[in-house]
């Protein structure tokens, strides 16, 4: 491996942020109780190494230790120490101490939830000295779920000890080493790979998980498990030689995949297998995508598992908003755990309320490196805010919140079980669209108390304008009927514009009042308006490309009435004469109407303008028509009469023999 310093990358969950808070409280700095004082001082110097020896399935641990007593007793009184006690961890075997003449006495206790190492130093420590001693013990492979030591893995968490350490970790050098936790920096001497801390000026507030692997074998396990929107392929890789982990990962999916379904109200997206694979430490609940494969941590409790397969539904093709993402998939797992009576990893309200001092507008969240109590604030929270949202809007509207996501709607789209078209761009999904599905679908005070810590002062300012805003757009949408709202308001709602959605709605208002006289004159002359009109207003609003359409319509319109006004006043005989060619001027007029209702406004105002010109020159048509007529009759007669003349002409003419 490469030599360098060694960190986690973002860690995922709460898990690594919620074992330093337990350091704190469980493996604190090792205390001392001076004998015939009533306060204790001291400095306690460490140098831990860690051991790790796979060929006997086992951590060896030693803590170099040098307590100083440091109270100065009052007049008259003697400052001492008879014990030194020291937290290590939990399942420790082998315990020993010693100084530099020999052994020395250890015992070891549960104390106040923690495992306590209490060493009598051969001669108790009076202020000014120093006792200089070893406390040596064991960690072996399978005492302790967290703690795997083998040949091809290596997995325990390691801390410093009293009030200034220094960590080092002693391993063999072709293990891939992976740190959860405070940094280690790694080099390489021989055949060994050395971890080291440098200085660690509070031990109380450093813990770091060591992992380490060689290439291993898996086993797969698979099965068919039918769900209503699919049958999900399930995949489970596990070591070869932990079939228990397999088998019980096996279990918990196959019980927990219909759960899921039925708790997101959405159908299984099937798209690829669903695979699962046991490492040594995946970080945590977190995914990389909705098709990756899922890297389970294999002392991770099942509610991670449930958290990373809550993941199918809830991952990036829903939205890019990382909070969301893992406060719904939290939200799931916790739903699916209570119904398999599994126990949660922690109370998100509580976390988060604990670790308040690391909050931040959850919108921000993102993938990039922060500190563990960060992250570990901020997957607490966004389970809490979606837990929350959830419970007051109500299980049917809170799935049908996120039936409308998953379409790509927006919270301002109609309320319908009408499927979207498939043709339209969906809406991406943000943490300000999030709030409005949650309004669409509620009249709970939901939005109010996701805004600040979900958007920060900024989006908490923001809802004065919103609820203005809102309240206008119901308004334009009473005023518009089914026409609903155009796309330019409809963007500014969305995208949290509201002083443009303002003044796109006052636009549009005006031209619908607009509208609204037109569609009387419309149905006052009889004819039906054209669809093209209502693309107009939902394209451009009150635009100006919507007011040209109102005045291009408004303009076939008037003709329109004024040629079925000329048409019914009746048409005389001699006029009809000139139109009798081609359709009759009432079939012309109703054509126009048909062009009209099709949207072809060209055609219809080409139609009426030729019939206006046909009717203002009907009458003289008409009259050369007739002229013709009676002069082509004339004509006929006077041939007829030659003809028959010419038949009752006798003649002499004889032909010659």
């Amino acid at each position: 491996m490469k030599a360098g310093p060694m960190r986690a990358g973002p860690m995922r969950g709460g898990r690594v942020a919620l074992s330093l808070i337990a350091a704190i409280a469980a493996f604190g700095a090792a205390t001392a109780v001076p004998g015939g004082v009533a306060a204790a001082e001291y400095e306690m110097t460490t140098h831990a190494n860690y051991l790790v020896d796979e060929d006997v399935a086992q951590v060896a641990i030693t803590v170099d230790i040098a307590f100083k007593n440091t109270f100065a007793p009052p007049a008259g009184q003697v400052s001492l120490f008879r014990t030194i006690r020291v937290a290590i961890h939990d399942h420790a075997a082998a315990v020993s101490a010693r100084d530099a003449t020999g052994a020395l006495t250890v015992t070891v206790a549960v104390s106040g939830g923690v495992n306590v190492a209490t060493i009598t130093p051969r001669a108790p420590v009076r202020y000014g000295q120093t006792a200089t001693l070893t406390l040596a013990y064991e960690l072996h492979d399978g005492d302790d779920p967290t703690i795997r030591i083998g040949e091809h893995l290596v997995s325990f968490p390691a801390w410093g000890f009293g009030t200034q350490s220094e960590v080092r970790v002693d391993l063999a050098a072709d293990y891939e080493v992976r740190v959860d936790g405070d940094a280690l920096e790694a080099t390489v001497e021989d055949d060994r790979t050395i971890l080291t801390s440098g200085a660690i000026d509070d031990p109380t507030h450093w813990l770091t998980h060591v992992g380490a692997t060689r290439e291993p074998t898996y086993d797969t396990l698979q099965e068919a498990v039918a769900l209503e929107g699919g049958t999900a392929d399930l995949q489970v890789k596990h070591w070869e030689d932990d079939p228990e982990w397999g088998q019980a990962t096996m279990a918990l999916v196959v019980d927990a995949l219909p759960l899921l379904e039925e708790t997101f109200g959405l159908p299984y997206p099937a798209n690829g297998p669903l695979v699962i694979t046991e490492t040594v430490t995946a970080g945590g609940p977190d995914v990389e995508g909705d098709n990756g494969e899922l890297a389970v941590g294999f002392t991770e409790p099942p509610f991670t598992v449930l958290h990373q397969v809550a993941h199918r539904w809830a991952g990036e093709s829903l939205t890019g908003d990382r909070w969301l993402l893992e406060g719904l998939a939290s939200w799931a797992a916790g739903q699916v755990s209570a119904e398999l009576e599994i126990d949660l990893p922690y109370d998100p309200a509580a976390v988060a309320a604990d670790m308040s001092e690391n909050a931040f507008p959850l919108a921000e969240w993102n993938g990039d490196d922060h500190p563990p109590a960060v992250d570990a604030w901020a997957y607490a929270a966004s389970w809490d805010l979606i837990n929350d949202a959830a419970t007051q809007a109500g299980p049917a509207a809170f799935q049908m919140a996120l039936a409308r996501m998953e379409a790509g709607l927006d919270g301002y789209d109609p309320l319908t079980d009408t499927p979207p078209d498939p043709a339209a761009e969906p809406v991406t999904i943000t943490s300000r669209s999030y709030l409005d599905q949650l309004d669409a679908v509620t009249t709970e005070p939901v939005v109010e108390a996701l805004a600040t810590p979900v958007l920060g002062e900024d989006g908490a300012a923001a809802l004065p304008a919103r609820a203005e805003a809102r309240s206008a757009h119901d308004a334009l949408l009473a005023a518009a009927g089914d026409w609903g709202d155009p796309d330019p308001v409809r963007a500014a709602m969305v995208e949290w514009r509201f002083e443009d959605a303002m003044t796109e709605m006052a636009i549009a208002s005006g031209w619908l009042a607009e509208r609204d006289v037109l569609l009387r004159e419309i149905a006052g002359v009889g004819m039906t308006a054209p669809e093209r009109l209502s693309a107009a207003y939902r394209l451009h609003g009150g635009g100006g490309e919507a007011w040209i359409e109102i005045e291009a319509e408004r303009a076939v319109v008037n003709a329109y009435d004024d040629a079925a006004a000329a048409v019914a006043a009746g048409i005389d005989p001699v006029a009809r004469v000139g139109l009798m060619l081609g359709p009759s001027p009432e079939m012309r007029v109703a054509n126009a109407a048909a062009d009209f209702a099709a949207g072809d406004l060209r055609a219809a105002a080409d139609e009426l303008a030729a019939l206006t010109h046909d009717l203002d020159t009907a009458t003289a048509s008409g009259l050369v028509r007739i002229l013709g007529l009676i002069v082509a009759v004339a004509a006929a007669v006077l041939l007829g009469m030659m003809a028959m003349r010419r038949r009752r002409t006798g003649t002499n003419y004889t032909p010659e023999p």
